[in-house]
C-alpha cells in the first residue's frame, strides 16, 4: 500500500526520520517497505501491511501512531480537535435507515449537508491523492477519498435529490434555516440484492447481482454495491447542491465473497474485507463533514442517523509479566513494558502481583490473548535486539538394556553372514492373517 511521507510528517511532532531511515525502521518493528521513491516534492513508501493489521494501519493515522511508537515521538491527532459547525435542524428529519440484517452491516450511519458547491479540489489534496494511486474527481468525491486514506474508514457521498423519496407526502420540517421549504424525506435501506437485480456503478460497467450481495437502496432500486462501489444513479456532479455522506461497516466475509463474484475490488473493499473498526466511524464523519464545509461550503445536520444495535467495547486481557520473560528469553523491566503497551494506545489498569490488566481499543482487531500482548512487545524492542541464546539441557546416556543389545547382536552376525533382515507392515488384511495362519493353503 502506497503512503506520502509528507501527509506522515503532518501527524508526528518534531523531527522525522528521512525516508530511506524511516523505511529500514518500519522493515525492523512494523512491516516490510517494499519500495521508496520520489514523486514530485514528495516521497512515497510502498508499505507491506499484513492483513492482521489492516484494521488499523490500512491508514496514514495508522502507519503515523506506528512511527510516532518506534522513534518515540507523539502523535497529533491525539489532541486534535475538528472545527465543525452545525445547524439546528436534524439528519433524521431528511433521512431514514433500514437494515435488514445486522450480520451484515454491524454499523450504518448517514449524515446530510445542504448547500454544497461542487468544483475542483485544492492543490495539496490532489497531490497528495495521486501520491498515493488516485485520480482526482472533485471536491466532494476527493475529500471522501481522502478521509478513506487518512482514517481507514470508507466514506461514500450520495446525491440527496437523487435518491428516490420515502413517499410523495414525506417532505421534512421547514425550519428557517433550510434553503429549499420542497425537501423529502429519504429512506436508504441494507439489504441484500435480488436476483437478476442489476447496477450501474461509478466505473460505467453494468453488474448482475444475486442474494449473496449486499448493496444499499432506496426506495425503489439499488444506489451502491455496499462496501464496494457507489452507482452512478446518485453519483455527485456539478448540479449537486445537497448530499448525504455514508459512513458504514460491512460484514469482512460479505464484502469479500461479493468482490469475487463481481471480480470488482476497489480501495473501499479491501479495507473491509479485512475488517474495520466500526468505532472509527464517528471521527471519519466528523472529519469529512468538517473538510467539506471547510473546502465545500454547506450546512450540516446536527447529529447522524446512527443504525448501531450492537456496540463493540475493548478487551481486556491478564497479561503475566513472567510469562512475557518465558516466551520472549530475555527479561524486560516492568516499566519498560508498561511504557511500550501505553505508547501503542493501550490502557492499564493495574499492575499487582505481575499481572498487568491491559485494555485494547477497538481498532486493534488483531489483539485478543496475552500472547499478542508479548508479541507487541517483542516487536517495539526489536527481536533482533533480544540476543539469540542456545537452549540449555542435559543430556544422559540411558540404561543398558541386555534385551535390545543382544537382539541388535543377533542381526549384526545374521547379516553378516548374508541373510536379509525385512521389516514387514504392522497391520495386514483378514485374507493375509488366514494365510499365515496355515488357512487357505495354496495347492
Amino acid at each position: 500500500m502506497i503512503f506520502s511521507y509528507n501527509w506522515l510528517k503532518d501527524y508526528i511532532k518534531g523531527k522525522m526520520p528521512s525516508p530511506k531511515k524511516l523505511a529500514e525502521l518500519l522493515t525492523l518493528h512494523s512491516f516490510e517497505v517494499e519500495e521508496v521513491k520520489k514523486v514530485g516534492k514528495d516521497w512515497v513508501l510502498d508499505i507491506d501491511v499484513l492483513p492482521n493489521r489492516a484494521c488499523d494501519c490500512f491508514s496514514h493515522i495508522g502507519i503515523a501512531r506506528e512511527i510516532a511508537v518506534i522513534t518515540n515521538s507523539k502523535l497529533k491527532t491525539q489532541n486534535s480537535k475538528l472545527q465543525l459547525k452545525t445547524q439546528k435542524f436534524n439528519a433524521k428529519d431528511f433521512i431514514k435507515i433500514e437494515v435488514k440484517n445486522r450480520e451484515d452491516c454491524p454499523r450504518y450511519t448517514a449524515k446530510v449537508i445542504l448547500d454544497v458547491k461542487v468544483k475542483s479540489s485544492p492543490k495539496w489534496i490532489q497531490e497528495r491523492l495521486k501520491a498515493c494511486g488516485l485520480q482526482p474527481i472533485n471536491n466532494i468525491v476527493d475529500i471522501t477519498n481522502y478521509v478513506m486514506l487518512e482514517t481507514g474508514q470508507p466514506i461514500h457521498a450520495f446525491d440527496f435529490d437523487k435518491i428516490k423519496s420515502l413517499s410523495p407526502k414525506s417532505q421534512v420540517p421547514n425550519p428557517k434555516q433550510i434553503p429549499n421549504s420542497k425537501f423529502q424525506k429519504k429512506k436508504i435501506i441494507v439489504r441484500r440484492a435480488k436476483k437478476g437485480e442489476k447496477i450501474t456503478a461509478l466505473d460505467n460497467k453494468t453488474y448482475t447481482l444475486d442474494e449473496d450481495i449486499l448493496v444499499i437502496a432506496d426506495t425503489q432500486e439499488p444506489i451502491a454495491i455496499a462496501g464496494i462501489k457507489g452507482g452512478e444513479s446518485t453519483a455527485i456532479d456539478s448540479k449537486t447542491k445537497n448530499i448525504i455522506i455514508e459512513a458504514a461497516n460491512f460484514s469482512p466475509q460479505v464484502i469479500r465473497r461479493a468482490s469475487r463474484k463481481l471480480k470488482l475490488r476497489t480501495d473501499a473493499s479491501w479495507r473491509f474485507e479485512n475488517g474495520v473498526d466500526p468505532n472509527l466511524i464517528d471521527f471519519a464523519q466528523e472529519r469529512v463533514c468538517s473538510l467539506i464545509q471547510k473546502i465545500a461550503g454547506g450546512k450540516v445536520t446536527q447529529g447522524m442517523v446512527d443504525f448501531y444495535p450492537k456496540k463493540v467495547l475493548p478487551k481486556k486481557i491478564k497479561l503475566d509479566l513472567d510469562y512475557v520473560e518465558k516466551l520472549l528469553g530475555v527479561r524486560i523491566p516492568q516499566k519498560e513494558i508498561i511504557k511500550i503497551l501505553k505508547s501503542l494506545g493501550l490502557k492499564i489498569e493495574n499492575w499487582k502481583l505481575k499481572i498487568l490488566t491491559v485494555e485494547v481499543p477497538t481498532r486493534r482487531l488483531d489483539i485478543s490473548i496475552q500472547e499478542d500482548l508479548i508479541e507487541e512487545i517483542g516487536r517495539i524492542v526489536g527481536f533482533q535486539n533480544i540476543p539469540s541464546v542456545f537452549p540449555q539441557t542435559s543430556l544422559i546416556p540411558p540404561e543398558r538394556n541386555e534385551e535390545i543389545f543382544w537382539q541388535r547382536n543377533c542381526q549384526d552376525i545374521l547379516k553378516e553372514q548374508g541373510f536379509t533382515e525385512v521389516y514387514n507392515y504392522s497391520f495386514i488384511g483378514e485374507q493375509e492373517k488366514e494365510i499365515f495362519a496355515g488357512k487357505n493353503k495354496r495347492k
